[in-house]
């Protein structure tokens, strides 16, 4: 789908295989910069900080502090977040009930 509207300094929750061992975690970080393939993320693996690519693909959710409290459906995270469907090639922004 693009860029879901994330732009830098945004907060998202994403999947990564941080050790590239098969291993795939989900995180929380901040968007650091933004391109058409996806964004490069700055987050904490334990008590590191760690800088890795994140497709589009793999993006869960944004904090967007507009939107009610809901816990994530494919992450162990509860906030104000737009939860976006994980699809085969592309992923639409999920609709919050009111």
């Amino acid at each position: 789908m693009g860029n879901k509207n994330i732009n830098v300094d945004d907060v998202v929750i994403f999947r990564v295989d941080e050790y590239r061992n098969g291993n795939i975690c989900e995180f929380d970080g901040h968007v650091q910069i933004v391109n058409k393939l996806g964004v490069y993320v700055l987050y904490l693996s334990g008590y590191r900080s760690r800088n890795d690519f994140i497709e589009y693909k793999d993006i869960i959710a944004k904090v967007d502090k507009s939107m009610p409290i809901i816990t994530l459906k494919n992450a162990p995270f509860t906030g104000h977040f737009i939860e976006y469907e994980q699809e085969s090639s592309a992923q639409q922004p999920m609709k919050v009930s009111e």
